[in-house]
């Protein structure tokens, strides 16, 4: 019997097939620093990526609960920066790892502002301005020089 299951849903099979291929071709194929470089940074930013996905799951979030994660985002951000510094990186990565620094470093005063926020406008806006920031091209380039797939 054959199944229709769509187009979309056999490209995003295929897609993350391929994507868990190439995961595991790029731990097979480094070096055994590289390897240690990229689990040092995916400990890094796991539970800022797990906050930021909370925050963008569900659009109907209610403000105050943005505000409560705004500052648990604050909080993973931080540890985020701590776990860079604290790294020993690849010389073709420092430079975005120092980028991705910064960018965290721009972004945390908007996680402040709209955790402190006493309307739903302050934390919406603040939250949008924190955005900009974390996880714009840096970690990309950051991904790209560890030998990560993109997010």
């Amino acid at each position: 019997m054959i199944v229709n299951l769509g187009v979309k849903r056999i490209i995003g099979v295929v897609g993350l097939i391929s994507s868990v291929a190439t995961s595991l071709l790029v731990l097979s194929c480094n070096s055994s620093a590289q390897s240690k470089a990229q689990a040092d940074y995916l400990d890094a930013v796991r539970h800022r990526n797990a906050v930021q996905a909370r925050i963008q799951s569900d659009p109907a979030t209610a403000w105050t609960e943005l505000r409560s994660l705004a500052a648990e985002m604050k909080r993973a951000e931080e540890e985020e920066l701590s776990k860079l510094e604290a790294g020993a990186w690849p010389p073709n990565a420092e430079a975005a790892i120092a980028e991705l620094m910064k960018e965290i470093r721009l972004a945390l005063p908007y996680w402040q502002k709209a955790a402190e926020a006493t309307t739903p406008d302050e934390v919406y806006s603040n939250i949008d301005t924190a955005f900009d920031y974390c996880g714009g091209p840096a970690a990309g380039k950051v991904r790209t020089a560890l030998g990560l797939p993109q997010a």
